[in-house]
C-alpha cells in the first residue's frame, strides 16, 4: 500500500456559528510537493464516503503518483463532503432539524457554495485546484464561487446513470416524463432500504448480497460500512448516518443539475473540463450524456474516457480503473507556471 498523511478538520463557511459546517479529510503524499495539485473531492447522493479512509481509488492514485513517470505531481487530496451526508449529518443535526419546512434539504448549491469557501480559506489557498465530482458532486465544480476559485475542473462522473438527470435543459424538457420515472424509482429503493443492522459485520454482510450494494468493490463497501454508519445513541446497533428524507430531497431537487449544465457551457471556454463515465448504461440514456455537449458552439469536454465493466457507480464498482483515468487526466495537466505561460 501506498504511503500518505492523513488530517481531518471541521470548517464553518461562514461567520454564522450556528451554519452548517463542513468535514474535510486531507490525504498527503509523503512527500509534499507545493507546486503539484490539489485535488478537492465531492461524491454523489448518499454515497459519501467512498472518497473517505484508506479506500482502493486512493490507494491507487497515490500509487501511480509514486511512480516517476507517472506525469503528474500532487500536493494533496481533500475529500469536502456534503453538509446533510454521513459523519457531516451528525454534526450538523441540531441545524438540519431546524430548517424552514419548506427548505429541508442541503441543495448542491448551498454545498458547492461552501466548497467555494473553503477552496478560499487559508486551507487551500493558492494552491492549484483540481475538483473532482462523482454523480450529484459533479455539479458542484460548476458553480460560478467554485469555477471562479480554480483553474482547472476534472469532473469524474457518469450522466447516463446520475441519481439526478445531468442533462440539458432541452433534453429534460423533451423527455422529463422518462427521467422523473426514473427518480422515483430510486426515491422507493430509498425509502425500502434497511438502515439499521445489530453491528457493522452484520451491516457488511448483508450489504454485499443486497442488489444495492452488492455490486460494490468490497474495499470500498467495507469503507461505507465503517464511515457511512454510526453507532445508535443509547442502544446497541449501527445505524446508516445520511437520513432517507435528506437523501430523497437531494432526488428531487433537479434545478441544480440541470443549471450545472449551463454554468459548464460558460465556464468551459476558460476552465478545461474532463468527463470519465462508467461503459454501461444502466439508467439514463446516452441521450443525456450527449445532451451536456454543444460542439456546434464549440462546447465540448478537454478529454472523453470510459471505465469498463462499471455503470454510473464508477467510483463504487471500479474504484482502480477510475482511479487510472483520474491520473491520466492529471498527466494531462501542465504545471502551473507553464500554463500561466500559455495563457499569455
Amino acid at each position: 500500500m501506498s504511503t500518505f498523511r492523513v488530517k481531518s478538520i471541521v470548517f464553518n463557511p461562514g461567520p454564522d456559528e450556528h451554519a452548517l459546517k463542513l468535514t474535510a479529510k486531507c490525504y498527503s503524499p509523503g512527500t509534499n510537493n507545493p507546486n503539484g495539485l490539489t485535488l478537492s473531492c465531492a461524491h454523489g447522493t448518499g454515497i459519501d464516503v467512498p472518497f473517505v479512509g484508506r479506500t482502493p481509488g486512493t490507494d491507487s492514485i497515490f500509487k501511480m503518483h509514486e511512480n516517476t513517470n507517472c506525469g503528474f505531481s500532487l500536493r494533496e487530496v481533500w475529500s469536502v463532503d456534503w453538509q446533510s451526508h454521513g459523519l457531516r449529518a451528525v454534526v450538523n443535526e441540531a441545524t438540519l432539524s431546524d430548517r424552514p419546512a419548506d427548505r429541508p434539504a442541503v441543495s448542491v448549491v448551498e454545498w458547492a457554495e461552501a466548497i467555494a469557501e473553503f477552496i478560499q480559506s487559508p486551507h487551500l489557498r493558492g494552491h492549484h485546484i483540481v475538483g473532482i465530482g462523482h454523480s450529484a458532486g459533479s455539479s458542484a465544480p460548476n458553480d460560478p464561487k467554485f469555477a471562479s476559485a480554480n483553474r482547472v475542473v476534472c469532473r469524474s462522473h457518469n450522466c447516463r446513470a446520475g441519481d439526478v438527470p445531468q442533462c440539458s435543459q432541452d433534453f429534460y424538457r423533451d423527455y422529463g416524463e422518462e427521467r422523473n420515472s426514473a427518480l422515483s424509482t430510486a426515491i422507493m429503493i430509498v425509502n425500502a432500504r434497511r438502515t439499521t443492522w445489530p453491528n457493522r459485520d452484520e451491516a457488511f454482510s448483508y450489504m454485499k448480497l443486497n442488489f444495492i450494494w452488492k455490486g460494490w468493490d468490497a474495499r470500498v463497501l467495507r469503507t461505507y460500512v465503517d464511515y457511512g454508519m454510526h453507532d445508535l445513541p443509547g442502544s446497541d446497533g449501527v445505524v446508516i448516518s445520511t437520513k432517507k428524507e435528506q437523501e430523497i430531497s437531494a432526488y428531487t431537487n433537479v434545478p441544480p443539475h440541470l443549471e450545472a449544465v449551463d454554468l459548464y457551457r460558460r465556464i468551459v471556454p476558460w476552465v478545461p473540463v474532463h468527463f470519465i463515465f462508467g461503459a454501461r448504461n444502466d439508467l439514463v440514456p446516452p441521450e443525456a450524456q450527449d445532451s451536456i455537449f454543444d460542439p456546434g458552439n464549440n462546447i465540448q469536454a478537454s478529454s472523453i474516457q470510459c471505465v469498463h465493466r462499471a455503470g454510473h457507480m464508477v467510483l463504487q464498482e471500479k474504484p482502480d480503473g477510475l482511479a487510472v483515468a483520474i491520473c491520466k487526466v492529471l498527466a494531462q495537466i501542465k504545471p502551473r507556471g507553464v500554463e500561466l505561460a500559455s495563457k499569455l
